[in-house]
């Protein structure tokens, strides 16, 4: 009797492995199409309505080391472009992202979410070079082989000053 209780409760605790991973229909590389990124600075009011022309990659994987419902998402292309084509285009700086790891997203049905990840990215211009910390936040959905992304990224001049980035943007599956 404890042997067929004992038994019962392993099959039970066991993932059935022909259970599709939820995560597998994410698993791809994603090209965005151009999209508007409004840029604002938290020390002067007003916007910049900027279209991004260069369709950066999204990308997402699978790391097996994560809880099933986390993949990792490839953002540094995308957020090097963000930053190059709005403040980039108005400062003649160029940008060099910095990841000690990649963004982890959390993964519900076909729609997904990533908390502030924060990274640094070094700002060179004409007559100077600096490493600025920055973050970004978003969410977005899967339907079909096209993912929306609405995102938030900051790049912090100091630790109440910022330039903000924010938009959506639509992107197919390669």
């Amino acid at each position: 009797m404890v042997i067929l209780g004992v038994l019962t409760l392993t099959l039970l605790g066991c993932k059935n492995d022909d259970d599709p991973d939820p995560r597998q229909a994410f698993d791809a590389t994603f090209e965005t199409d151009d999209f508007d990124v409004l840029f604002s600075a938290s020390t002067s009011p007003g916007d910049s309505l900027f279209t991004l022309t260069t369709n950066p990659e999204i990308e997402f994987d699978i790391d097996n080391d994560l809880k099933d419902d986390e993949m990792e998402m490839g953002l540094k292309e995308f957020v090097k472009e963000v930053m190059d084509q709005t403040i980039g285009s108005l400062a003649s700086a160029t940008f060099s992202v910095s990841f000690d790891e990649q963004p982890v997203v959390e993964i519900s049905g076909g729609e997904f979410n990533l908390d502030d990840f924060e990274f640094e990215t070094l700002v060179k211009t004409t007559s100077d070079a600096e490493i600025y910390s920055c973050d970004i936040s978003g969410e977005g959905e899967l339907v079909g082989d096209e993912i929306t992304f609405d995102f938030v990224l900051k790049l912090y001049i100091t630790p109440t000053a910022y330039y903000q980035f924010e938009g959506t943007v639509v992107a197919q599956k390669n």
